[in-house]
């Protein structure tokens, strides 16, 4: 088995530059990627490599992102060109300001793909925990880890439906059994 860690940013952790990791009888040897250290080029050979272009070894991490972008442009593939797009983005910004990001790369194109769509799907979800645990919280006084973890394994739309339900349920018994249908 081939083991590769690459690393995103610049470190001055030792840990960046340590290929082997043992511990009791156990070793293990890994090959070490520092982006920062690679020719900015060879990401720009391929299109699932674009996204790691600004993180290479470059003086112009702006222009570096403007090069890929105008590359994504040429892909054919919607799909891929979204995809692409949202990742060089994603990782754009661990090194440029959000403005440059934004202004570089087409936030429409970025919007519309898959990888995008999943974040913010996320952030949805996450938000809709929270409100729901305060409705719990404010219904019953506290939320026990139980009920929690019961709560943070609902889809939004379960989400959603818990919080209508809470406006007729008044005891933890009736909003357990709620959430035991939920989940059956």
């Amino acid at each position: 088995m081939r083991q590769i860690i690459v690393y995103l940013r610049p470190s001055n952790s030792p840990l960046v530059f340590q290929d082997q990791f043992q511990i009791d009888n156990l070793t293990a040897s890994f090959e070490i990627i520092r982006l920062w250290e690679q020719p900015t080029e060879q990401f720009l050979t391929s299109s699932g490599l674009f996204p790691f272009a600004v993180l290479a070894n470059t003086t112009e991490a702006s222009g570096t992102l403007q090069q890929v972008a105008q590359e994504i442009e040429k892909i054919e593939d919607i799909t891929e060109q979204r995809n692409i797009a949202a990742s060089t983005a994603l990782l754009a910004g661990l090194k440029l300001d959000k403005e440059i990001v934004e202004r570089t790369m087409r936030s429409n194109v970025m919007k519309e793909s898959v990888i995008y769509q999943d974040i913010i799907q996320q952030g949805s979800k996450q938000e809709a925990i929270a409100f729901a645990l305060r409705l719990l919280k404010r219904r019953l006084g506290t939320v026990n880890a139980e009920l929690e973890t019961q709560v943070q394994s609902l889809s939004v739309e379960k989400l959603e439906a818990l919080g209508e339900a809470l406006l007729d349920l008044n005891s933890e018994t009736e909003i357990r059994t709620w959430l035991e249908n939920c989940h059956s």
